[in-house]
């Protein structure tokens, strides 16, 4: 059994335990997907629940790919956030992947991790069947889906010996950031963002010095996250500026894939093409399984996000903060 989404595992609950109806904490270990092991108790308070986490975590530490998800089963919101809160603290102290965290009550769930009230409401999600599931998901995925998405391909450039060379020189001799205060170096973020916007949205074909330096600016995550907003902002030149990622991800060296095929991602995500937004982030993915952005829209996707709560996101943070970055 393959669980991608909570749904599938609040569906997977009547398989993956014999009787739910006497548990108030099911724990379930992943591999890749794949329920490796799963253990349901009949009570999520103290002595018991220490015991139940124990398990938990001994089940994670034997494999360096398992995620961990916990469940609280038919009790209050306060104490399922309580018991499950626990959980995450003992599993953050030992290194272990929380995957998620769910409440299932009265025929509803929600994830306890996810604030978002578009996404997670406090009053849950009705548990449809899967049937219902699999039409709810067909009919959202339509609601969020174009041309782009049915017609999208993508290949990588079958670059000549010549071509590999003189773009590997230049992306060698790409010049260091200077030791710059603060302040020059958000003048100096913004002057790259800004000609990686102006190369991408006009440049049919860039010379290889160009690819290296909008690649480069890519790479900083404060510049891509200032190039995403750049995206955002600019609506009528958000296509030439897609078409322009499209090309430099074609031509791009591997150690640079994930993030020129992740900010690609971001900027199709924001009109709603989650077809070709999932294709480019298993590129991304594949080329880096730890790039974070990557990872987490990835998350978004998998648990049917919708792509305004993308969109919000970007809206919220404003160009200059992007590039000063969270730190």
């Amino acid at each position: 059994m393959n669980i991608t989404s909570p749904r599938q595992l609040i569906h997977a609950i009547p398989e993956i335990f014999r009787d739910v109806q006497d548990q108030s904490l099911l724990l379930v270990t992943l591999i890749n997907g794949t329920v490796a092991d799963s253990r349901g108790f009949p009570t999520a308070s103290g002595a018991d629940l220490d015991e139940a986490t124990s398990e938990f975590l001994s089940l994670g530490q034997s494999n360096d790919e398992v995620a961990l998800v916990a469940i609280a089963y038919g009790v209050s919101h306060e104490q399922a956030e309580s018991v499950l809160h626990t959980v995450r603290l003992r599993t953050e102290e030992s290194g272990l992947h929380v995957l998620d965290l769910l409440h299932l009550w009265d025929g509803r769930w929600r994830s306890v991790l996810c604030s978002d009230e578009e996404c997670c409401p406090r009053n849950g999600h009705l548990v449809t069947s899967p049937t219902e599931v699999g039409t709810e998901t067909e009919s959202a995925n339509q609601n969020e889906t174009s041309t782009v998405d049915s017609d999208f391909t993508f290949e990588f450039a079958n670059l000549k010996a010549d071509e590999v060379l003189a773009r590997d020189t230049a992306f060698a001799n790409l010049p260091q950031y200077p030791n710059e205060s603060a302040t020059e170096l958000l003048e100096i973020r913004n002057a790259r963002v800004q000609e990686a916007v102006h190369l991408l949205s006009t440049q049919e074909q860039m010379e290889w010095d160009a690819l290296a330096r909008t690649c480069s600016v890519i790479a900083d995550i404060r510049c891509r996250d200032g190039i995403l907003r750049q995206i955002f902002e600019n609506e009528e030149s958000r296509p030439d500026l897609c078409r322009g990622l499209s090309r430099i991800l074609a031509v791009a060296p591997e150690d640079h894939r994930a993030s020129v095929a992740t900010t690609l991602a971001g900027a199709l995500w924001l009109d709603g093409h989650r077809a070709v937004t999932r294709k480019l982030i298993a590129l991304a993915l594949e080329a880096d399984e730890t790039y974070s952005l990557a990872r987490l829209l990835d998350t978004a996707l998998q648990h049917g996000v919708p792509h305004r709560v993308w969109v919000d996101s970007l809206a919220a943070v404003a160009y200059e903060k992007c590039l000063v970055g969270a730190a």
